[in-house]
């Protein structure tokens, strides 16, 4: 094995990525990540966190809490996120307006502070504007997430889906009640309130969350759920982060290399798959599409079963290869892609599990057999955001594909 070198800190310019490492003897410099991908035989570990269009850092491995109800129990989860299971430092926290658990998640924040876990500065903060607060109502909206966050900014603040003719589904229904700042906001999807056109107009929602970054109470916003060909439409402001679905089954490698482009940083949710995603949705999902596509191929029966990725038969040898966990070797493929994942899990040693994944990357042989994974489908594939009368008629309309 060739020498071992820390990767400290990477940077995207343009589409290239560059890396700053530190060899055994403690000499540093700044290289370019192909020369890396060049040389196998050289072992660099994951780098940690990557660098915003702001100058800002961004962990890549971050917490999600989608789905965690807004209880006790989540507080306390929280707590062992910050404590035990998610060392990097800042720690990168996920939730929106729609999850319903700000509240508890500024409690468990502020309980971290006082008892010493972690300071405010080793936060990284992300919520998102909900479809009801699109246009004049953004920055009311951030400072409410605010005061329920217990935050005097966000470290990100995403923009969401696109407007539809149909009402918001009850499942989307907000429950929440509740002036610091997220680190970061992001709009939650392309997705305003019923009607055939987009009301207020996605171009004015943009313009209010840079006001919100202008005036410093959100220090990054980003989109969530757009397309490229819906980023590109935004004027001004260059999103710092678009969050989308991505995993083995849902690559996004064309998306990738356009926001590498644009200088935009691509956040990862469901890197795990989402299976119980079509019962909370109210659809068949990846499951339904994949038995369609693939009803007659015994090398996919176990994964038709339950429709998990974590329970794909090329999943779980990867992970034999590695010497990992298939969770790990999932949230592995995605921080070496150069993606921030959310794993979500309630559970503290999955917790810790979720966390141990920067010191022995997957091996260029275990990436490749990741990258052939097939179908290429969705486990959320926002068909509540699609209506006749709506803007998006079809999936095909929402994604632009």
């Amino acid at each position: 094995m060739g020498a071992e070198v820390a990767v400290l800190e990477t940077r995207m310019l343009g589409a290239k990525e560059r890396v700053l490492v530190e060899a055994e003897d403690g000499t540093k410099g700044w290289g370019s990540r192909s020369v890396f991908e060049r040389c196998p035989e050289t072992r660099v570990a994951t780098p940690r966190t990557a660098i915003l269009n702001t100058g800002r850092a961004i962990p890549l491995l971050g917490f999600g809490t989608w789905k965690l109800p807004g209880d006790a129990k989540t507080k306390a989860v929280v707590r062992d996120a910050i404590r035990a299971g998610y060392r990097a430092r800042p720690r990168h926290i996920d939730t929106a307006r729609m999850y319903s658990n700000e509240a508890v998640i500024g409690e468990a924040i502020a309980e971290a502070v006082a008892a010493g876990d972690v300071t405010r500065d080793e936060l990284f903060v992300t919520t998102k504007l909900w479809n009801s607060d699109h246009g004049s109502k953004v920055e009311a909206a951030c400072r409410a997430s605010l005061a329920r966050l217990k935050l005097d900014y966000v470290d990100l603040w995403p923009l969401g889906v696109d407007g539809s003719s149909s009402p918001i589904p009850a499942v989307f229904a907000p429950r929440c009640t509740g002036t610091r700042a997220p680190r970061r906001y992001l709009v939650h999807c392309p997705f305003t309130a019923p009607g055939p056109t987009l009301e207020p107009p996605l171009g004015d929602t943009w313009r209010e969350m840079t006001k919100v970054y202008e005036l410093g109470l959100a220090r990054a916003v980003g989109v969530s759920n757009f397309s490229l060909k819906k980023v590109d439409a935004l004027e001004g402001l260059v999103p710092a982060v678009l969050q989308v679905e991505l995993h083995p089954l849902l690559r996004q490698t064309a998306l990738l290399e356009g926001c590498a482009a644009r200088g935009i940083h691509v956040t990862a949710y469901s890197p795990l798959g989402s299976a119980d995603s079509a019962a909370f949705m109210k659809h068949d999902g990846a499951c339904g599409r994949v038995r369609a596509r693939f009803a007659s191929a015994i090398r996919h029966r176990e994964y038709l079963l339950g429709g998990k990725l974590l329970e794909h038969a090329d999943v779980a040898k990867v992970a034999r290869s590695a010497g990992c966990t298939p969770a790990q070797a999932l949230l592995k493929y995605g921080v070496q892609r150069g993606c921030s994942v959310l794993p979500k899990s309630s559970t503290a040693s999955r917790i810790a599990e979720n966390a141990d994944i920067f010191d022995a990357p997957l091996s260029p042989g275990d990436m490749e057999a990741l990258g052939r994974l097939e179908p290429q489908t969705r486990f959320l594939h926002m068909q509540t955001c699609v209506h006749p009368k709506g803007p998006y008629k079809t999936l095909a309309d929402f994604w632009d594909e």
